[in-house]
């Protein structure tokens, strides 16, 4: 079944017409004719299956013809805090965080991000960030969009995470010598009382020393997702997919 994102409100027995980039999707690229169906999606939570009624030069007219709820994401809720890393690496981690299940992303500025000030951060494809997660979102069929959040400093992250109190539990994943496993750092933890994980990730260059000690200050040490050394994006794909096989979620 196909699924778009709709911005505007549905309900049972509404015509609704469709234009521009939403209808050259549906109807130039992929095709679909009158009688077909398909779902449409919007931040209700629910998906709304329509049956093409009419097609014109530039628009359609479809029905809605059923609603369904959509599943929320369970808690724990994970929050992703990455380092900034190259531009195609964040698009890619931006693309499997919507379909993991991922909360929100929130890039942040460290020793070894690819950009040191926020001056240097490329706001200007935000647009493309944000139409990568609604495609992932219309793909995986998920009834809500992921946060894409601005920019921080390392400071300003641990900031908020120090605010969560004991519903939230802090992962610093490492590349570098820790004792420390993914499996022992759950052990000690309340894991009923979770209502949020905030998992931070470093870029190309991981974690500095001085990062490092600046986590273990704070109570939050660092931990091995094993002897391998991860890129960006397979360090964030296995934190995430050891999350949810976890905690069921």
């Amino acid at each position: 079944m196909r699924r778009y994102f709709y911005s505007e409100p549905l309900q049972l027995e509404m015509k609704v017409t469709l234009h521009g980039e939403l209808f050259h999707h549906v109807f130039e690229v992929c095709r679909l004719q009158i009688g077909q169906h398909f779902e449409l999606l919007n931040q209700t939570g629910n998906a709304y299956l329509v049956c093409v009624e009419s097609i014109g030069k530039k628009t359609a007219q479809v029905l809605v013809t059923e609603e369904r709820k959509i599943p929320k994401l369970k808690e724990p809720l994970l929050h992703l805090f990455l380092s900034f890393p190259k531009v195609s690496t964040f698009e890619s981690i931006v693309e499997k965080s919507v379909e993991m299940g991922v909360k929100s992303i929130t890039p942040f500025l460290s020793d070894y991000s690819s950009i040191r000030t926020k001056a240097q951060f490329p706001i200007f494809k935000t647009p493309r960030w944000q139409k990568i997660i609604l495609q992932a979102t219309q793909q995986s069929g998920r009834g809500d969009l992921m946060l894409l959040n601005e920019v921080l400093t390392l400071g300003e992250c641990l900031s908020h995470s120090s605010k969560d109190g004991n519903e939230a539990l802090t992962i610093i994943a490492y590349e570098g010598d820790s004792t420390l496993t993914l499996k022992n750092h759950l052990k000690r933890q309340k894991i009923s009382t979770l209502k949020k994980i905030n998992l931070y990730v470093g870029s190309e260059g991981g974690f500095s020393h001085q990062e490092i000690q600046r986590f273990s200050s704070l109570d939050l040490p660092p931990v091995t997702l094993g002897e391998q050394v991860l890129r960006v994006e397979t360090a964030c794909l296995t934190l995430v997919s050891s999350l949810k096989y976890e905690f069921d979620i």
